[in-house]
């Protein structure tokens, strides 16, 4: 899965970069194929937002989004709600 991050606002580390990434792969473990994923984050009014798409090869997109102040926390909280929703679509 090629993977994409981004952010809006102002810059992020490299290791958020990394981490994001790195947590995102799980959901290939679901057994579901997605040529490609991007991670957007965004610094608002509350906190930081992280939203991942996920491109299936036929279908809509699935995307979860996730707020808050500590970043690991917002990523790990947006991965589970993006593997929740493809364990649901794969049902």
């Amino acid at each position: 899965m090629k993977i994409e991050v981004t952010s809006r606002h102002e810059a992020i580390s490299d290791a958020l970069r990394d981490y994001a990434a790195q947590r995102l792969t799980r959901v290939e473990h679901l057994g579901t194929d997605f040529p490609s994923a991007e991670i957007v984050f965004d610094q608002g009014g509350e906190g930081l937002t992280c939203e991942i798409i996920l491109q299936a090869r036929r279908g809509e997109p699935i995307i979860a989004r996730a707020s808050g102040h500590e970043a690991r926390a917002v990523v790990d909280d947006a991965v589970g709600k993006i593997e929740s929703q493809v364990a649901r679509a794969k049902d």
